[in-house]
């Protein structure tokens, strides 16, 4: 079963990335939700802000190891589950957490320039071998 969730928030910190012991990249980092308002004052305000742990893995992972850091505006679109552990003590833990799908930047306050990232690992063929498509002859 799928718990489907979009995020809409800013990242609290920079994101951990880590290669776990059989080679996988894994990327954590928590994005911060909030409702804003303006107070008595007309300034604006957040509130009922949410922390929300995210999780990425392989080359979604790295592209934002490569791309993000503390406070950008991001969408994440991802899974919710339900994790839960026992502390030191015994005690029972648990949180919500995002297992990341697609992650990008928010563009409502932002701007941003792409690049695109090679997934070959195929050496790219030399010049005197590359052929332009579009240098045909006319008839």
């Amino acid at each position: 079963m799928s718990n489907a969730i979009t995020i809409v928030g800013n990242l609290a910190s920079d994101p951990e990335f880590a290669m776990t012991s059989n080679g996988k990249a894994r990327c954590s980092f928590k994005v911060l939700t909030s409702k804003s308002r303006k107070n008595e004052a007309g300034q604006w305000e957040n509130i009922d802000t949410t922390g929300w742990t995210c999780t990425a893995w392989e080359q979604t992972a790295e592209n934002i190891n490569l791309s993000l850091k503390k406070g950008d505006p991001v969408v994440v679109i991802g899974n919710a589950a339900y994790r839960s552990w026992e502390d030191k003590e015994g005690k029972p833990n648990g949180r919500i957490e995002v297992q990341v799908q697609e992650i990008a930047l928010s563009l409502k306050r932002f701007s941003a320039t792409a690049n695109r990232i090679a997934r070959s690992s195929a050496p790219a063929p030399s010049s005197a071998t590359q052929v332009d498509p579009w240098d045909t002859p006319a008839f």
